[in-house]
């Protein structure tokens, strides 16, 4: 793991998207938790309407990743990841606004478009960028930050818990494009990862 961490912390591009990647990680994927009150309370579908909600992310993460996999190249990654991020934050905002399950349904396939293809680009820059013999760390060190979200839906559950769950999800959405944006735009080696 040391070798990992030394290499991460060396190698500019691995450490700028691994931290790019604790973006969504810890400030939007949370959305999740707040899901059942934003099904049962806002949009009143009850728990089968939550169950389409989450359908409805997958299918936009298939379709996110089928389109990757059947392009030749990916341009910019560093850039598409940034621009994806900052997504991710726009349809939490459109989603904490939504009371119409239509589009509430149709903003979930969004999200799930673009969560799955930050994911999937952040893994295609680690593995193309690192040596072939620490993938199996570089990927270890990368998956760490599984293990924050659960912080950022204990903060979410505890905030929602007060105001409700939109405003909580609206946060959540203006601190990710904000942050998105700060990496875009401040840190111009994000923009060069190809």
């Amino acid at each position: 793991m040391a070798d990992g961490f030394r290499y991460v912390w060396k190698d500019k591009q691995v450490l700028t998207m691994m931290l790019l990647s604790l973006i969504p990680m810890v400030i939007a994927w949370p959305y999740m938790t707040l899901l059942p009150i934003i099904a049962d309370k806002v949009l009143n579908i009850g728990s089968a309407g939550y169950g389409l909600m989450y359908s409805a992310a997958g299918a936009g993460a298939l379709v996110s990743v089928l389109v990757i996999a059947t392009m030749p190249r990916v341009p910019h990654k560093g850039l598409v990841t940034v621009i994806a991020t900052f997504l991710f934050g726009v349809f939490l905002i459109l989603l904490s606004r939504s009371n119409v399950v239509a589009l509430s349904m149709a903003t979930m396939a969004c999200i799930g478009i673009v969560s799955t293809g930050t994911q999937t680009l952040t893994n295609t820059v680690l593995l193309t960028k690192t040596p072939v013999e620490l993938h199996g760390r570089i990927m270890g060190i990368y998956r760490l930050d599984r293990g924050l979200m659960p912080l950022g839906s204990m903060a979410a559950g505890a905030f929602a818990d007060v105001v409700g769950a939109p405003p909580v999800l609206l946060v959540m959405g203006f601190l990710c494009t904000a942050l998105a944006l700060i990496m875009g735009i401040g840190v111009p080696i994000v923009r060069k990862i190809d």
